[in-house]
């Protein structure tokens, strides 16, 4: 079980949600504009439905599924335990689905930041390149000018926070994530001047919508990219 920090800040949001940084500079000491902005991507920016996907419990006869497309699409599913190589090939269908990736709560709050030049990031557990190329177009279509993405599948995200910080050098920086994980590991690697903003979501909606679009990738997988003769074997 993940143990958050206590007080730590959060914000509930649901699929409607539009976060404005008039909305949470009340949760910044003193209410001060702050110096830059680190958002997470999927839950954040981006709406949580791909990412609850990687949650979903494993079903029976997946993993023999995932390694024969993983085979067609030369992807080397044996790097992969079964969660990540759930996401890469979703990511890869999408991809060539051209679905564009659905907003998140605070896309506004980026717009925001754009408007009033504060310099603000992505870091995001996105590491495939599929998963990258959707990332681009997405901040593409929404006319996103983030300063740089940071792309670090699999690993802490504290490292990369401390580099902005080093950076950015005094001021407030907000650090946003919908993950009680990255949250947990990155607020001990931290300073006092980096606010660590959790990102509460409510999941109802979200778990069905995550299973209709996973469903609708492996059928779309089943049509053009497992043989016939692969699925009747």
């Amino acid at each position: 079980m993940i143990r958050l920090p206590p007080r730590l800040p959060s914000i509930a949001v649901t699929s409607q949600s539009h976060v404005r940084l008039a909305d949470i500079r009340h949760k910044l000491p003193k209410r001060p504009t702050p110096a830059a902005v680190i958002f997470d991507f999927d839950g954040v920016v981006a709406h949580r439905t791909e990412e609850q996907i990687y949650r979903l419990p494993e079903t029976q006869g997946e993993i023999k599924k995932l390694k024969n497309i993983a085979q067609k699409i030369d992807l080397a599913h044996e790097l992969y335990d079964l969660k990540y190589l759930r996401h890469l090939i979703l990511q890869e269908i999408l991809l060539k689905m051209s679905k564009s990736i659905e907003p998140g709560p605070f896309l506004t709050m980026a717009k925001d930041l754009d408007d009033h030049n504060i310099p603000y990031f992505i870091l995001t557990a996105r590491s495939g390149i599929a998963a990258i190329t959707r990332l681009i177009q997405f901040l593409k279509i929404h006319q996103l000018r983030p300063q740089e993405c940071f792309c670090v599948g699999r690993v802490a995200k504290g490292r990369q926070i401390q580099l902005v910080r080093a950076a950015v050098g005094a001021g407030t920086i907000m650090y946003i994530d919908d993950s009680e994980r990255h949250v947990a590991n990155s607020f001990r690697q931290i300073d006092p001047e980096t606010l660590t903003l959790h990102v509460k979501w409510d999941v109802s909606n979200v778990l069905e919508n995550a299973k209709e679009l996973y469903q609708s990738c492996m059928t779309w997988a089943d049509k053009f990219i497992i043989p016939a003769s692969d699925r009747a074997a």
